[in-house]
């Protein structure tokens, strides 16, 4: 039985359509048809995916130990009533605990060395790389 190339689309091809970028459309669509039409929704939904790319990535490129924050970038400017709507923001990956702390407990290292040791060495790391 050969099933036709045709009947293989109409059962699989709406399953590229189940995305985050297909339903924010069809929600703009609906509720904001004042934003104009399928050119204009396009641009916006592309860059509205960026974003969520860009500040929920993939929790398989964090490590043990690490968490996403979002940060004030480093090349943002202040000024008197500043609000944080209006500051750019960029996800960082922060090290709460390294291999190396784990490494140190294990071997015996006293509480309170411990302590301080993981407190100025989180402080020190904490030059905070942006994800780009």
């Amino acid at each position: 039985m050969k099933s036709s190339k045709k009947s293989v689309e109409a059962a699989f091809g709406p399953l590229q359509k189940k995305t985050f970028a297909s339903a924010l459309s069809l929600f703009l669509q609906k509720q904001c048809p004042q934003m104009g039409g399928d050119l204009t929704r396009e641009v916006l939904v592309r860059n509205i995916q960026l974003l969520v790319d860009e500040f929920f990535p993939s929790n398989t490129h964090l490590r043990m130990g690490q968490i996403m924050w979002p940060a004030v970038d480093e090349h943002e400017t202040s000024g008197y009533g500043k609000t944080i709507e209006k500051t750019t923001l960029k996800p960082v990956f922060i090290d709460l605990i390294t291999s190396e702390d784990i490494e140190a407990r294990l071997q015996g290292e006293k509480n309170k060395k411990f302590r301080n040791r993981f407190l100025s060495g989180f402080l020190n790391r904490q030059k905070l790389r942006a994800v780009y």
